[in-house]
């Protein structure tokens, strides 16, 4: 959610009329970033959602590299009119952008974005709301700086977001200190339970049936922010 709320906001403050729209219900601990409550989703909105596409001039795709990483939104993508923007660092993205920028060698999607917004000089149009994003992009897309993080850029442009006035300490704490009750006890499942060991190759696994998930209320995103 990073790097569409960023451009979100981006484009607000350029007095563009943006929308997000996502396939489905972004994860709930990421409730308190700024303009989530602007989100459209297709899962719950899907005449909105649809119409969103289909009157659009512009659309940016950030952070997927192919349309059916769009779920149900897939075939309304392609059929779509609009001019298409591709801004992602996965490997080996999909042709169906009209402009595509991709970086696989970036640590995030939102910091390729902050180079975007700085090479057409939009770095005016920059404010906390929109630093709080791309920040909480890089944190989570490098593990909060726990994966292979070796290019100083990343670190730099992190202090320039700083200087916007983002508050790290109570970002880093929202994203990976501030649990549900449901979701401390999967958690505790998946360690207990759901974890298996492969020994001889000095590896494990967890494993989490969709009945498990029900069980616990799994909800979006919680398990892979570590």
């Amino acid at each position: 959610m990073g790097a569409p709320l960023a451009l979100y906001g981006l484009l607000k403050q350029m007095n563009h009329h943006p929308h997000v729209v996502v396939p489905d219900e972004p994860a709930d601990f990421l409730r308190w970033m700024p303009d989530y409550d602007q989100v459209i989703t297709h899962s719950k909105q899907p005449g909105e959602a649809i119409r969103l596409f289909e009157s659009a001039d512009v659309i940016f795709c950030v952070d997927f590299n192919s349309p059916e990483r769009t779920a149900a939104l897939s075939e309304t993508l392609r059929k779509s009119k609009a001019k298409k923007i591709l801004i992602d660092h996965h490997l080996d993205p999909e042709n169906f952008c009209d402009y595509e920028l991709s970086e696989p060698h970036i640590s995030s999607t939102t910091e390729l974005l902050f180079g975007f917004i700085e090479n057409m000089g939009w770095k005016q149009f920059m404010n906390k709301d929109i630093a709080t994003c791309i920040y909480v992009g890089i944190l989570t897309d490098t593990g909060c700086f726990s994966y292979s993080v070796n290019d100083s850029n990343t670190y730099l442009i992190v202090a320039e977001l700083i200087g916007y006035g983002i508050d790290c300490h109570q970002i880093n704490n929202n994203i990976y200190s501030t649990f549900t009750e449901d979701r401390m006890r999967l958690l505790g499942f998946c360690l207990s339970d759901g974890l298996h060991i492969l020994s001889e190759y000095n590896a494990a696994y967890i494993r989490l049936s969709k009945e498990d998930q029900k069980k616990y209320n799994y909800k979006n995103g919680e398990i892979n922010r570590g």
